[in-house]
């Protein structure tokens, strides 16, 4: 059975984003206190303020399992405890191909899965903080998932 998760890691990001939030937002309350004539410095400011605050919105926590029967990814936003937003569960007989692709920040884990029906479905989740080592784990969890139906 194999089980990676992000919880921790995206943890200790969103830590970093709110000091952030809060250094940004006391510079900016001392910058418009001070009257000075660097009003454009505080409108960026607020701006970085809305940016950091959205990326902080969206922040995501990423879980995967497989126990040889079933796959189940659960997606959750880190300050909601034990509210999955996005669940998938399948047999792992349903896993027909995956992708892992690497972005800048982000990695993409792309399943495609066989309906009953027979047609294939594209399934794509978002995924922040994995490291090289659970990509790789991720990646051979699934091939083994896919060889085993295979079989």
């Amino acid at each position: 059975m194999n089980k990676i998760n992000t919880k921790k890691k995206i943890s200790f990001y969103a830590k970093i984003v709110q000091i952030l939030l809060v250094l940004l937002f006391f510079s900016a309350v001392v910058l418009f206190l001070l009257k000075s004539a660097l009003f454009q410095l505080c409108l960026i400011y607020i701006i970085g303020l809305i940016v950091i605050f959205n990326r902080l919105s969206k922040m995501k926590s990423f879980e995967y399992e497989n126990s040889l029967q079933f796959i189940t990814i659960k997606q959750s936003y880190f300050w909601k405890i034990n509210t999955p937003i996005s669940s998938i569960e399948f047999p792992n007989d349903m896993l027909f191909d995956f992708a892992v692709q690497k972005g800048l920040f982000t990695t993409y884990l792309i399943l495609f899965i066989k309906t009953k029906e027979h047609k294939t479905k594209k399934l794509c989740c978002k995924v922040i903080g994995l490291t090289k080592g659970q990509i790789l784990e991720l990646t051979q969890s699934l091939q083994y998932a896919k060889e085993y139906v295979e079989d």
